[in-house]
């Protein structure tokens, strides 16, 4: 695929054309008193550009576009298998694109370049939108590394790798074996994890004492179902043992009635042997002093009185002989009572013994289901964790033999491996001269998700501008392998070229010129005056190549910043595209 045309449907829009095959410069110039930056809100559009170009490709929807660009509408000429195509989108709905005048949805946009531009196998992460941002890379979090086209891939490393692997040429289904084999091993580590932390289980797993706990919780199981074989259900248990409960107040009520008779007759039996009367002789002798004091009246009666005494007490006697015999009876038909009643209450206890209520048979049936439940939950816990560790041996099992797998792969891959250093370390040389320098690609064993290390390396790359430099050389190496992709472009944002010294810059569009034509591709950057500036002052240039590089017909646009008219849109936007 080509970039052949960028245009609006308003008028005052500057329309881009692209040049087929070598250099097309947008370069920007600053004119006004004022500084600008290019990467701030009232830029002249170089940036913007970029933009436009992956809206127009499928990007997702930008709300920046909608909102401060309404009734706009961009075109794209694309150049695809030799034909030309005519891509149409709105920013109003941006979901209303066309194709060649047709109607056509994102997602079918997208699966028409995809087919025309890559040869994506079956295999997740990898899409026409994931892949085409390396070869036009916008936005400040794409030139912080050559490893990364998006902020997003930082999240996802192994999205990153997965898509690198793929425009070098490598074998993805090693990479996916080992990300799913990592992603099966994270999911059992999480069903670990909670099984773990599951209350019932949580003091059992972590002290190791399952065994022991199932055969404790068995051995009480085994015990409950005996004691529901031996039960013996009353129905009427509840009315039996009301019954049992009246019987032994009645025979509680008949003891103590029996006590109480026990303690009548004792009284009489006390009062019996009680001698409450005064001896005759000492009667005698009372009255013989009282014969002084006393009238004779008195004195003469003496004999009658000792005679009242004596039928008295026998008459007393007699009363309490014959209440105690009334007690005794009592007592005993209280005592014939209480053994019926009592031979009564005993039978209910009997049967009360041999028999159970149903709500206690329901109670320790309830008792037993508990166990059971818990038992089966411990043997499930047991043989998951049986089955989770297992699954985890065999996974580090078959990732040590991906291991050997890939170290294998990567040297029967040597020349596929050869060929991309060697096509980096000819970009780097003309840069930096002999200074070691190249792609590794080796086999990353770590405990992680990637399959690849991947780096790309010049020595003393923390000098400034070394960055920029190894994302210029590996995108040039990608485009010209041509790896699983047809891409003809390549396009670079002025951010690359701004840290890089003067002369480096001028190698890397020398480079980008020559290879571009060689290949027959195209090379697209955005460029500050400035920059082209200091080379002239820096840099030893040939004769007449800083008019052939940069001027037309390599220089396709020129922005300013004098007038709205001189920038990308025509117009003055206050527009934050990036966020």
């Amino acid at each position: 695929m080509r970039l052949l045309k960028l245009a609006a449907n308003q008028a005052t829009f500057r329309t881009v054309e692209f040049n087929r095959t070598g250099l097309s410069l947008i370069v920007a110039e600053q004119r006004s008193a004022r500084s600008s930056s290019t990467k701030n809100y009232n830029g002249v559009g170089k940036s913007l550009m970029l933009e436009l170009l992956h809206f127009c490709l499928g990007s997702n929807h930008n709300k920046a576009f909608q909102r401060y660009l309404p009734d706009w509408v961009f075109f794209l000429t694309i150049e695809l298998d030799g034909r030309e195509h005519l891509i149409t989108r709105s920013t109003d709905n941006p979901k209303e694109l066309f194709l060649d005048g047709e109607r056509i949805s994102l997602n079918n946009l997208r699966a028409f370049l995809q087919s025309g531009n890559f040869d994506i196998p079956a295999i997740s992460h990898i899409s026409f939108r994931a892949l085409v941002k390396r070869f036009i890379r916008s936005g400040p979090e794409a030139y912080t590394s050559f490893f990364f086209a998006d902020s997003s891939e930082r999240t996802n490393l192994y999205d990153a790798m997965l898509r690198n692997a793929f425009l070098l040429g490598l074998d993805l289904h090693l990479a996916k074996k080992k990300y799913d084999l990592r992603q099966r091993e994270k999911k059992l580590t999480e069903t670990m994890r909670q099984l773990e932390n599951e209350p019932l289980f949580a003091d059992v797993i972590a002290q190791d004492t399952l065994d022991l706990e199932l055969m404790a919780l068995r051995e009480q199981a085994s015990k409950l179902r005996g004691d529901l074989q031996a039960f013996r259900v009353a129905q009427d248990y509840h009315a039996i043992e009301q019954e049992a409960n009246g019987i032994k107040r009645e025979a509680d009520s008949l003891r103590r009635e029996k006590v109480k008779l026990e303690e009548a007759t004792g009284q009489i039996d006390r009062s019996l042997v009680t001698k409450g009367d005064l001896p005759k002789q000492r009667v005698y002798d009372l009255y013989s002093e009282a014969q002084r004091d006393l009238p004779a009246m008195l004195q003469r009666r003496i004999d009658e009185v000792l005679e009242f005494q004596r039928d008295l007490q026998q008459r007393r006697v007699y009363r309490l002989t014959r209440e105690r015999q009334d007690l005794d009876r009592q007592r005993h038909q209280i005592e014939e009572q209480l053994a019926e009643v009592s031979a009564r209450l005993d039978e209910k206890i009997r049967y009360l013994s041999e028999h159970r209520a149903l709500d206690e048979y329901v109670a320790v049936n309830n008792e037993l289901s508990e166990i059971q439940r818990q038992i089966a939950k411990l043997e499930e816990s047991k043989a998951l964790r049986e089955r989770v560790n297992n699954e985890l041996r065999r996974i580090d099992l078959e990732l040590a033999d991906q291991n050997i797998a890939t170290d294998e792969y990567l040297k029967t891959a040597e020349p596929l491996i050869s060929e991309a250093i060697a096509a980096f370390r000819l970009c780097s040389r003309e840069l930096y001269g002999s200074r070691p320098s190249g792609l590794a690609i080796s086999n990353d064993d770590g405990e992680n998700q990637q399959r690849y290390h991947i780096d790309a390396h010049i020595t003393a790359d923390a000098a400034e501008g070394i960055n920029e430099a190894k994302i210029f050389c590996y995108d040039i190496t990608i485009l010209r392998l041509r790896r699983g992709h047809r891409i003809e472009f390549l396009a670079h944002d002025s951010t690359l070229f701004g840290p890089i010294d003067p002369r480096q810059r001028l190698t890397m569009l020398r480079i980008a010129d020559r290879w571009s034509r060689e290949l027959g591709t195209q090379y697209i950057a955005t460029l500050n005056l400035h920059d082209i500036t200091s080379i002239s002052q820096q840099a030893q240039l040939e004769s007449g190549e800083l008019e052939r590089l940069f001027s037309e017909p390599s220089v396709v646009l020129r922005l300013a910043d004098d007038s709205p008219r001189s920038k990308l849109l025509g117009i003055d936007v206050d527009m934050n595209y990036l966020e």
